[in-house]
């Protein structure tokens, strides 16, 4: 198992939930065979970060019919990212940002 941020460094499980079923479906009957996909966190023992350890196949995330879709809309966002700016001042631009337990500091993926 590596890291997602670099492939540098491996992972420490911090949660096994087994073998969990999709969240985007709906079955006919419910003694009807479904996907199921291991489903656990692991923890970069370099940089910190938390991270699904093995993602699910794309073709089995895709929704069964195309109508139905996973987004929502983002006019929230500008204002969500304008108050959190405020609030915590951050002072880093990095696309990942984690806090290390076993660093003295803070890393920048």
């Amino acid at each position: 198992m590596r890291c997602i941020c670099g492939n540098e460094g491996s992972l420490d499980v911090l949660l096994d939930l087994g073998r969990q079923p999709l969240s985007n479906r709906f079955l006919s009957e419910p003694t009807t065979d479904e996907f199921r996909h291991p489903m656990a966190l692991g923890c970069c023992r370099r940089c910190g970060l938390v991270q699904i350890i093995d993602a699910p196949p794309i073709e089995e995330m895709r929704p069964r019919y195309p109508w139905i879709t996973n987004n929502e809309p983002e006019g929230h966002v500008p204002k969500l990212v304008e108050m959190t700016d405020r609030k915590f001042k951050p002072q880093f631009t990095s696309t990942y940002y984690t806090l290390n337990p076993r660093l003295s500091s803070t890393t920048l993926c």
